[in-house]
């Protein structure tokens, strides 16, 4: 988000927590009004139709789209990650499962179409 020049969002609400700056511009697309704008203030309230906005979005496009292969980035980030993920995996610093044991063995035994719902909640 932070070297993005426009944060294009399609169906996602964000949350309290979420930190989106106010320093990007934002456009925001959702076919429930009462999602737009509902924790973060956004420059472009777009109620509609994901499908139907994009394709309008799309065809407003009257410039050569200058686009940036980030794969090589992502896949530096996935492996950096991973090795994050398994350092956590050998050190619970005394203190039982860690919530990174936790979620491993979950995706472990889950089924493959499992879907995981993750509350974080104020300690």
């Amino acid at each position: 988000m932070n070297e993005c020049d426009l944060l294009l969002v399609l169906g996602a609400s964000f949350s309290k927590r979420t930190g989106v700056t106010p320093k990007k511009p934002t456009i925001q697309v959702d076919f429930d009004p009462l999602a737009l704008s509902k924790f973060h203030a956004v420059d472009c309230a777009f109620w509609g139709e994901i499908s139907a906005a994009v394709g309008l979005l799309k065809d407003a496009l009257t410039d050569e789209i200058q686009t940036v292969d980030q794969r090589p980035e992502l896949t530096e980030r996935w492996r950096i990650w991973r090795e994050e993920k398994q350092r956590g995996l050998q050190d619970n610093h005394g203190n039982g499962l860690t919530l990174i044991a936790v979620f491993d063995g979950l995706n472990r035994f889950a089924l493959s179409n499992a879907v995981m719902c993750v509350a974080i909640g104020l300690i």
